[in-house]
């Protein structure tokens, strides 16, 4: 499967916007750190043991992250590819030639399945929305675009929902889900948005976990989005300047 390009996002002037997951990335992440150091000590005591030199041994430590960290990224980013064509109404191919596909699309069925089950419709899928300025308290912020993964219905109620197919949800769900909601109520065939939904779906598990979140839950993620937007515009201008880099050197 061709791995989709980066979507970008732009306002009415074409001046680029930052995503959503992009503008979260200011958030402290503990979880990351803590798990990013463990595959690093456990790829560098593996190396040691196999009889590396320390200095080698470090450098695939290092690598064993972003080797991790880009192969789940890519088992998951297939099996949305196959649960989004599955809603879409498109044809959807199942690979099972190697362990790993066949886990992708074990995963994709166990989302879709559960999704059926559970939801009247499934409304829209993989919106790309963005907008050019935020209302907030002391003034518009300046604007973000974002990709959400559905819009579902139930029981008359609309919700937001977003897949995770990694081994745990984190709370950064809340704002992101904060986030897409607000792009939808704004998108042209936006409406109310009742609530959030996690359809929580580990590509190495074999149940869905589903998470509701509740609307005062998503306006308070919504106020963390909004912080981290402001962080993420301001410290482009809070920075040391140049020369004390150079002297730093």
């Amino acid at each position: 499967m061709t791995k989709k390009p980066r979507r970008q996002y732009k306002d009415a002037n074409g001046k680029r916007l930052p995503g959503v997951t992009t503008v979260l990335g200011v958030l402290e992440k503990p979880a990351l750190i803590g798990w990013a150091a463990t595959v690093a000590a456990e790829a560098t005591a593996d190396a040691c043991a196999n009889g590396l030199p320390p200095d080698q041994a470090r450098i695939l430590g290092r690598a064993a992250v972003f080797a991790r960290r880009d192969k789940a990224a890519d088992l998951g980013t297939r099996a949305h590819a196959m649960v989004e064509a599955h809603f879409r109404g498109e044809a959807v191919v199942v690979d099972v030639s190697d362990p790993e596909s066949a886990k992708v699309a074990e995963c994709a069925q166990r989302a879709i399945a559960h999704i059926e089950a559970t939801c009247d419709r499934v409304v829209a899928v993989e919106v790309a929305h963005s907008v050019d300025s935020v209302p907030w308290r002391m003034g518009d912020l300046p604007g973000y675009g974002g990709t959400l993964d559905m819009i579902v219905e139930r029981g008359g109620r609309w919700f937001v929902a977003d897949l995770k197919t990694g081994k745990h949800a984190h709370d950064e769900v809340v704002p992101q889900l904060a986030a897409y909601r607000h792009l939808w109520i704004r998108h042209p065939d936006g409406t109310d948005i009742d609530g959030g939904l996690v359809f929580h779906v580990p590509i190495d598990g074999e149940n869905v976990n589903e998470i509701a979140i509740d609307s005062e839950t998503l306006d308070a993620g919504w106020r963390v989005f909004c912080g981290a937007l402001i962080v993420y515009h301001a410290r482009g201008s809070a920075k040391l300047p140049r020369e004390a880099h150079d002297d730093a050197g």
